[in-house]
């Protein structure tokens, strides 16, 4: 799924839960099971021919400013018994197995070569069995619902 989602539901998940350790793991673990659902992404499996599709760039940078501003505004703005910190590593722990996805497209694109997979990233790969341009659709319900959460929820 997009960092967006995963943010928004690390928040959901910080916000209900509480306990910090907890939030982290669950979150963490989070991530994977929401990979497993089917969810969006270019058809073209070529990397290369990927990374320089103007879309796919313009998508990413999207999702990577929305992704910011929720890490930043989320955490200070949702009126909660739970810390802003507790929220914040929540987000942060949900996106976080991404973040060995975008060290590779980084390196990737200054080596320009396919790099071999290390563990988590074959595992990662694997349950993120069916990513499609149809998945769109499941991203945009999750985006919304989960936005509504934290919106028009009382987390006091």
């Amino acid at each position: 799924m997009i960092a967006t989602n995963h943010a928004l539901t690390g928040a959901v998940i910080a916000l209900s839960v509480k306990q910090p350790i907890l939030v982290i793991a669950l979150a963490f673990a989070a991530h994977f099971a929401m990979d497993a659902i089917p969810h969006f992404w270019f058809k073209e499996k070529d990397v290369f021919k990927r990374n320089k599709m103007k879309k796919f760039q313009a998508y990413l940078a999207i999702d990577l400013v929305l992704t910011a501003i929720f890490l930043i505004t989320i955490p200070l703005l949702i009126a909660s018994d739970v810390s802003a910190w507790v929220v914040f590593f929540g987000m942060f722990a949900c996106i976080s197995p991404d973040l060995a996805w975008g060290w590779r497209f980084f390196n990737e694109l200054r080596e320009k070569t396919e790099r071999k997979k290390n563990r988590l990233s074959e595992l990662h790969a694997k349950i993120q069995w069916m990513e499609v341009p149809a998945g769109g659709l499941v991203e945009a319900v999750w985006f919304f619902v989960f936005l509504g959460l934290l919106i028009f929820k009382d987390w006091s």
